[in-house]
């Protein structure tokens, strides 16, 4: 087991460091303008196979990860909802074309197809977790850094709009991690004959609402700052975040291995929230001091860096980590009526998290979007905290 756990965490490490490498190469070498495109194109993806995803590869670990494989027909559940996904990464990059005019619509296109195949990388990843948590599975679910920091050289030497050379491999890397997926799933999964349980259904839209709010809350201050904000703030603002990386490392490390944890034992989440919290608050502080001198020494371009930005990215990191260590128990062992329960309280926090988070922006620049970004991540691991509490007061199987 800890051979198993060290092995996972080794490659999500190692996907990490390939991604903040990326982005530290790519914001020394390109000018600040073509940094700011490449990374808006990123988070462009990334909101859409976040969004696309509606919650299904949650639903997938939720009822999969507690039979043996083979119990279910998974083929038709993956068919039965890759429509929905379609349907939202459509209305994504809708949305898109009619936010960022600037950007072509033609590398719009290809972002949305690559957030797709990200999306549908991490469905069937989630499948394949029924069956093993080896280190080749994490492999693949974060295969998209690895292939990226592989094709740096074509975003830098090639000539041509930095927007359609940026989502062009977008879409080719992501093409290669689902393609591995799917073989992966058709040699090791065995297909079943029950159908999903019918309260698969609103649990579903349960955690496609969460993961819609957390995907709002993920990306949305990068949007609303590209879109308020001069291209020099967004890229400086992309560059402070890509040094706090950290906490989106530990984010999906623990929402790979925590299920399986929970699954056998809910209640030793309590235990892993205190030394978490003991562990990342020293990170933190650490971060916020050293960032602004290590961006004056090394990348003087975006240089006088804004504290705030960097004192609302520490604090959101760290809310994030917290919020994944929580919210991996209750979502796996929650009652379907609890679930509803904190969605809907969850959506209103989001509301009024991303009106303070544009209304910050417009009022107070990157500093103040940084900030409301950070309290509002701080406050949504405060109501997951208190619902896992009533979880662990009682014992809640899933109905």
């Amino acid at each position: 087991m800890i051979r198993k756990i060290l092995s996972t965490t080794s490659v999500f490490v190692a996907a990490s460091a390939s991604a903040f490498l990326l982005n530290l190469a790519l914001a020394k070498i390109l000018p600040p303008a073509d940094y700011a495109t490449y990374a808006l194109l990123l988070n462009l993806m990334a909101f859409a196979a976040m969004l696309g995803d509606a919650g299904i590869a949650q639903k997938y670990l939720r009822f999969f990860l507690k039979h043996e494989n083979g119990t279910y027909d998974w083929p038709r559940a993956v068919a039965r909802d890759l429509p929905i996904a379609l349907g939202l990464i459509t209305a994504c990059g809708l949305g898109f074309v009619l936010i960022y005019p600037q950007v072509a619509l033609g590398a719009i296109m290809l972002a949305m197809l690559a957030g797709l195949g990200f999306m549908l990388a991490q469905w069937l990843c989630a499948l394949l977790r029924v069956v093993t948590q080896a280190w080749w599975v994490a492999l693949i679910q974060r295969g998209f850094p690895f292939v990226m920091l592989a094709a740096a050289s074509l975003l830098i030497g090639f000539p041509g709009d930095m927007a359609l050379k940026a989502a062009a491999i977008f879409a080719l890397a992501n093409l290669l991690t689902v393609m591995a997926a799917a073989l992966a799933c058709r040699r090791i999964l065995r297909v079943g004959p029950r159908d999903l349980p019918a309260d698969s259904g609103p649990d579903g839209w349960s955690f496609f609402f969460l993961l819609a709010g957390a995907s709002l809350l993920y990306y949305g201050d990068k949007l609303i700052v590209a879109r308020f904000c001069s291209a020099e703030d967004f890229a400086a603002y992309c560059l402070i975040a890509a040094f706090f990386q950290l906490f989106d490392l530990l984010n999906s490390s623990l929402g790979f291995l925590l299920p399986s944890l929970y699954a056998k034992d809910s209640r030793s989440s309590r235990r892993i929230f205190r030394v978490s919290l003991a562990i990342l608050v020293p990170v933190a502080g650490i971060g916020g001091l050293a960032v602004p001198g290590i961006i004056a020494w090394g990348f003087p371009q975006y240089h006088p860096v804004s504290p705030w930005v960097v004192a609302g990215l520490a604090l959101a990191g760290l809310g994030k980590v917290l919020n994944a260590v929580v919210m991996a128990n209750f979502n796996l062992n929650a009652s379907s009526q609890a679930l509803r329960a904190f969605t809907l309280l969850n959506l209103g926090l989001v509301a009024l998290g991303l009106g303070a988070i544009a209304l910050a922006a417009l009022l107070a620049g990157p500093g103040g979007a940084s900030m409301a970004v950070g309290g509002v991540w701080l406050s949504r691991m405060l109501l997951a905290l208190r619902a896992e509490t009533k979880l662990n007061r009682k014992v809640m199987v899933p109905a």
